[in-house]
Formats: C-alpha cells, sequence, structure tokens
C-alpha cells in the first residue's frame, strides 16, 4: 500500500513536471516567433488588409491580424475558418500583450495557446496562435507509460517482498515443521538452529531446551508406567491364579463361590490395566519392522475378533495390495483395540474398509453404533479418557491411546469421526505411509 501511494506521487509529480515543460516550451516558441514578426518591414503606405496579409506571409506558423476594433483582416491557411480573438481581446491586445488557451473548431489546432499583441510600428493587432494537441498526445502516452510503470513496479515490488518475506520466514517454518514431528510422536525431535544469530536462532534454541525438558519428562514418565505395570503384573498374576484354584473346588457355598467370581473378574480387569499400561508405555518404540500386506494382517485381525465376539457380526471389503513396513505385533494390537472398540461402543455389525492412494493406506473399522459425539472425539486417544456413556462399562481407556501410539511411531496418524456414508455409527481408522516400492 505505502508503495504505492509513492508511485503514485512519483508519477503525479513526473506528469506535472512534464506539462509544465511542454507550457514553457510552447510560450517560447510563441515568443520567438513574435520577435521574428518584429523584422518583417510592412508598407506604412498600404492599407491595413495589405500590411496584414505581408504579416501573415513574413510567417511560418499559425497567425491572424485583427485592427484595433477586433475584425479580422487575414489567417495562416491552417487557420481560416476559425476566428480565435474576441475583439474585447483584440482591443486589450493593442495596449497589453493578451496570453490565453482557447479551442479552435480546426482538427490540428484544437486546442492551442495564443499570445496576442500589436505589431511593431503599426496599428494592427497578432495573434500567434500554437497548436497543443501534440503537447497533449505527449502527455497521454506519458500517462500511459506512468500508469503500466506503477503497475508493474507494484508487481515486481510485491513478489520481491513476497520472496524476501518467504526466506525470512522459511527458518520459522522449518522450526515449526520440526515442532509438529514433537507434537506427532516425535519426543526425540531437535531443531536445527540457524547460524544467523537473530531472533530466529534465539528462539530456536530456547525451544530446544523445552524441547529437552519436555523428552525427559515423557521418558520419566514412560519408566514409571513401565516399572508400575511390572510391579503389578507379579502380585496380580498370582493372585489371579490363587482365584482360579480356588473356583476349581467342589462342593463350595454359592456365596462363596460368588464371591470368588466377582474377585476373579476384578482381577481379570486389573490385570488387563497392567498389560495396557505396559504396552502404552512402549508404544512409541520402534523394533524390528517387516515388509507387512495390510490386507492379510487385518484379514488376520478380523477373523480373531469375529471368534472372541460371536454376537457381532464382522464384513470386510476386498484390500488393495498395500504393504507397509512395521512389527507385525503392534499393528495387530492397533488393529486388535480398534476392533475391539468398535464391539463395545458399537451395536452387532462392524465393517472394515482398506483404502489407499499414492502415498498411504487407511484401514477404517466402522460400527453401528449411536455414533460418537464432536466433543468426545476430540479427546478419544487422550489416556484414560471415555466418553459419558461408556463410564458404566468396564474398560480402562487406553485402548485408543495406544493405537495412536502405534501409529505415530511408524510416522501414520489416526482419527475417529461419525460415519460420513449416511448411517448411523462411528468410523475409527489408521493410516500408514507405504512401502516405498510399492507407492510407485
Amino acid at each position: 500500500m505505502a508503495m504505492t501511494i509513492v508511485l503514485g506521487v512519483m508519477s503525479l509529480w513526473i506528469y506535472e513536471r512534464q506539462d509544465d515543460g511542454y507550457q514553457r516550451a510552447v510560450h517560447g516558441k510563441l515568443t520567438d516567433r513574435l520577435n521574428d514578426l518584429a523584422d518583417v518591414k510592412l508598407d506604412v503606405s498600404a492599407s491595413a488588409e495589405v500590411r496584414a496579409r505581408q504579416l501573415v506571409a513574413g510567417d511560418t506558423g499559425a497567425i491572424q491580424v485583427y485592427d484595433r476594433g477586433g475584425r479580422l483582416l487575414a489567417s495562416s491557411v491552417v487557420l481560416r475558418g476559425a476566428h480565435v480573438v474576441s475583439p474585447a481581446r483584440a482591443a486589450a491586445a493593442s495596449i497589453v500583450r493578451q496570453r490565453f488557451r482557447t479551442h479552435t473548431s480546426i482538427k490540428s489546432h484544437r486546442d492551442v495557446e495564443v499570445l496576442v499583441t500589436r505589431a511593431a510600428n503599426s496599428d494592427l493587432v497578432v495573434a500567434n496562435v500554437e497548436s497543443e494537441v501534440s503537447s497533449h498526445e505527449a502527455l497521454e502516452r506519458l500517462a500511459v507509460q506512468l500508469l503500466f510503470g506503477a503497475v508493474v513496479a507494484v508487481l515486481l515490488g510485491s513478489l520481491l517482498a513476497f520472496s524476501l518475506a518467504r526466506a525470512a520466514l522459511r527458518p520459522v517454518e522449518l522450526l515449526r515443521t520440526e515442532a509438529q514431528r514433537y507434537g506427532r510422536g516425535g519426543d526425540d525431535v531437535v531443531l536445527e538452529v540457524p547460524p544467523t544469530r537473530d531472533e530466529i536462532a534465539r528462539l530456536a534454541a530456547t525451544l530446544n531446551e523445552l524441547l529437552g525438558r519436555m523428552h525427559e519428562a515423557t521418558v520419566h514418565e514412560r519408566q514409571f508406567v513401565a516399572e508400575a505395570g511390572h510391579e503389578l503384573r507379579t502380585p496380580i498374576a498370582t493372585v489371579l491364579a490363587e482365584l482360579e484354584l480356588s473356583l476349581e473346588v467342589d462342593d463350595q457355598d454359592p456365596a462363596h463361590a460368588a464371591t470368588l467370581r466377582s474377585l476373579h473378574e476384578e482381577v481379570s480387569h486389573l490385570a488387563t490395566l497392567a498389560d495396557q499400561l505396559l504396552r502404552l508405555s512402549t508404544g512409541g518404540r520402534v523394533d524390528a519392522v517387516e515388509t507387512l500386506e495390510v490386507g492379510a494382517i487385518t484379514t488376520w485381525r478380523v477373523d480373531r475378533a469375529r471368534t472372541q465376539h460371536d454376537s457381532c457380526t464382522f464384513d470386510m471389503s476386498d484390500a488393495p495390495d498395500a504393504f507397509v513396513e512395521a512389527d507385525p505385533n503392534r499393528i495387530a494390537q492397533a488393529l486388535d483395540n480398534l476392533l475391539d472398540n468398535a464391539v463395545v461402543h458399537g451395536g452387532h455389525h462392524v465393517q472394515v474398509r482398506i483404502e489407499q492412494d499414492d502415498q498411504r493406506v487407511e484401514v477404517h473399522v466402522l460400527d453401528d453404533g449411536v455414533g460418537i459425539t464432536p466433543a468426545d472425539a476430540a479427546r478419544a486417544f487422550e489416556r484414560f479418557s471415555r466418553s459419558d456413556e461408556a463410564r458404566s462399562r468396564r474398560g480402562s481407556g487406553l485402548g485408543l491411546a495406544i493405537v495412536q501410539s502405534i501409529v505415530l511411531s511408524y510416522g501414520g496418524d489416526c482419527g475417529i469421526h461419525p460415519r460420513t456414508d449416511g448411517q448411523a455409527g462411528t468410523d475409527a481408522w489408521i493410516s500408514l505411509p507405504l512401502r516405498p516400492a510399492s507407492a510407485g
């Protein structure tokens, strides 16, 4: 905006200066021609008309000769048919030189500047006329050139400003990209500090300190969760085994047996929670990977779900030939959690679809339940997060958090939202990058 104003002011100044220069040039021509007419020898004994024609013949430009009363006596060829000076101006010019601009009906002299004065040693009034058509045309061309130049300058200036701003913000974009990696599970991210020693470099150094402290906190958290899981597993397994032995005793009191079964159920839930805590603590670790066919491993886990949840039906669409690099056990664990989540929170029918593009493959698990609300979807992958509807059922709230931890460790992504195919229910999905060879 500022550059546009500056260019506009400069263009106006150039235009005004050029216009003033043209006016000075026209006035100079008129003055020179009047001086030349002063040298014309007139026959003082001749009539006014004859002397007027002598003045016209002695000039190469455009003039008209009047008497003091304003009567036109002679005119140059280019001005014939035009009456440039009024009688009042002619009478005034016989006393004081007159200079003015006017219009004529002659195309080549439509806009003219007129210098009127009394001829030397004569009672005749001479109107010296200079056309301004060429000056106006030159000014019009100048205005077009200035406008075109201003537009080009604004475009080039905008392009240059955009390039400079982009170059200046490139380090900021790099910092943002690296920081985004941390937000997606890359807890070992170290931002590159540019060698400029400016505000960007200091910002990168400060962010590295912050990321370092956050990484330490994450490591401590994982260690605590892993240690807690290990410490819980052994006593829980012992209690669970003793309860199972107690339940095998015959001829138990019914009330006593019911209590044992209730305890067994509660301890089994604790065992599941401890196991999930251990899985969550190692979910971001990338073990040895191998090439997996997504369709095959998904079919394997769907078959497992069919055997475990006989009250629910599972349908799987035809799978494309998509391959990823990952640990099969971890991917199987993520798929199991998605399928279990669909069974627990959905209805009685689960659909599994596999979609693929040039870079990624997605596995969608769709149920026919009541669907998930936007508020619940926003926090579905948080640890220990459970919807209000799910609080009446058993569960740890760690299943989807484990899914997210696993897929992020392989550069993938995950999400959950209401179904978009017009049916009631929820669509939970994971996305993984294709193996480079298969991506082509």
